[in-house]
């Protein structure tokens, strides 16, 4: 999967078109990185699923640089919820 082109939407919003799903725009919003926030999906393309939406999180932190913040936001996460906290 490649980000194709991405743009500011509005305040701490980005919207972000993919190759995997090219008719469909992902909208990503900003707490310290960006997350998934919805997803006009489009039925020419295939369903996004959630291992989709982390791979496209990864791909627009990357690309803003904002990779290893979230990186290790998503693995301290991780972390607490192993640990039940």
């Amino acid at each position: 999967m490649e980000l194709i082109k991405w743009s500011y939407s509005r305040r701490n919003e980005v919207k972000a078109s993919f190759d995997s799903h090219p008719n469909s725009s992902v909208r990503f919003r900003r707490i310290k990185n960006y997350f998934t926030y919805s997803a006009d999906w489009s039925l020419a393309d295939p369903i996004i699923t959630g291992a989709d939406m982390e791979e496209m999180e990864l791909l627009l932190n990357r690309a803003l640089g904002f990779e290893t913040a979230y990186i290790n936001k998503k693995q301290k996460y991780q972390n607490q919820s192993k640990n039940g906290k």
